[in-house]
């Protein structure tokens, strides 16, 4: 579905998508309801949605980490996608295996929110106060990470920049306390 899609976008690159030939836009209507139904589905099952489940009703944090982990490969699949709804529920169920892995789950992240531009995720303000956050727990748990690559060193930039870019008060207030901890 994903490859599918993508070749939907390819193919019709630089075109608005009102004029996308008929057959195109709903191919790529259907493939993107598939694509963010799986999104919601690793959403709901991986814990990160807490309402309304009984402790008896939601899985241990072992089955919840063995979730993750199994499901991986498809996460990282799903993240190049850029549909806003699944670049939402990607980020919201990575933050909850921030522990598992901070580096990749950190830079994943940033993947997802990189390409969520292409939909306008920037431009949610949920979107925005969720990256803030993150980003937040980042700084507390794990600055460490930030002076061990290049690559983890920029990514909390690249990834707020989206959303400065966007006009987020919140994102550029924590950017510029970035640029002063990084000099």
């Amino acid at each position: 579905a994903v490859d599918e899609f993508e070749q939907l976008h390819r193919r019709n690159a630089g075109v608005s998508t009102n004029d996308w030939r008929p057959g195109d836009l709903e191919a790529a209507k259907s493939l993107a309801q598939v694509i963010d139904g799986i999104g919601s589905t690793l959403y709901f099952s991986s814990g990160a949605f807490q309402g309304g489940q009984s402790e008896e009703e939601r899985p241990t944090r072992e089955q919840e980490i063995r979730l993750f982990r199994e499901t991986l490969s498809v996460i990282e699949l799903l993240a190049s996608v850029g549909l806003p709804s699944l670049a939402h529920h990607l980020v919201e169920t990575l933050e909850r295996f921030v522990d598992v892995d901070p580096e990749s789950i950190f830079l994943l992240i940033g993947r997802t929110v990189q390409a969520g531009r292409r939909g306008g995720y920037q431009f949610d303000s949920l979107a925005a106060d969720l990256i803030v956050r993150v980003v937040e727990r980042y700084l507390a748990e794990y600055r460490y990470l930030f002076g061990q690559s290049a690559e983890c060193r920029n990514a909390p930039l690249a990834t707020l920049d989206v959303f400065v870019t966007a006009g987020w008060p919140s994102a550029r207030q924590l950017t510029y306390g970035l640029e002063e901890i990084f000099r």
